[in-house]
């Protein structure tokens, strides 16, 4: 798991099910309503590299820390 001591994180997750195969969860601490952007997400290995955009919109009440499953 590698998770940062500041406001963004992030940790490695393995996948049971499959053998070298990996997912990640954004952390992101002391969540606030200016948090809500767009957000780039890049992975590299050995056979390449591929990014994913998300938009983040928060609803309802804020919690303190925010888990994004990738």
């Amino acid at each position: 798991m590698n998770v940062s001591d500041g406001k963004f994180g992030a940790m490695m997750n393995n996948m049971k099910e499959k053998d070298d195969c990996y997912s990640s969860t954004l952390v992101i601490r002391d969540l606030a309503s200016d948090d809500m952007r767009s957000y780039k997400f890049i992975v590299e290995n050995v056979h390449g590299i591929d990014s994913l955009q998300v938009n983040l919109t928060i609803k309802g009440k804020i919690m303190k820390t925010l888990n994004v499953i990738l």
